[in-house]
């Protein structure tokens, strides 16, 4: 198990939350590969990713109700 961290559920906060700070990817495939992938919260990288992401459908959706007439 020690070869796909990312199905060690002991790196999962509340079973949905991947942190692992030994693991020095960002992006990774979930728990099962066929689900797509996940990101590692245990990287500050992450946040920014979550904040940019938020932001920008923060800012279509401001733009859509603000355009509608």
């Amino acid at each position: 198990m020690a070869e796909f961290p990312e199905r060690n559920p002991e790196n999962y906060i509340w079973k949905i939350f991947y942190y692992n700070k030994k693991d020095s990817r960002t992006y990774l495939p979930k728990s099962n590969p066929d689900w797509g992938t996940t990101v590692n919260f245990a990287k500050p990288q992450t946040f920014l990713f979550l904040l940019l992401a938020i932001g920008f459908f923060a800012f279509v959706i401001t733009m859509i109700l603000t355009h509608q007439k």
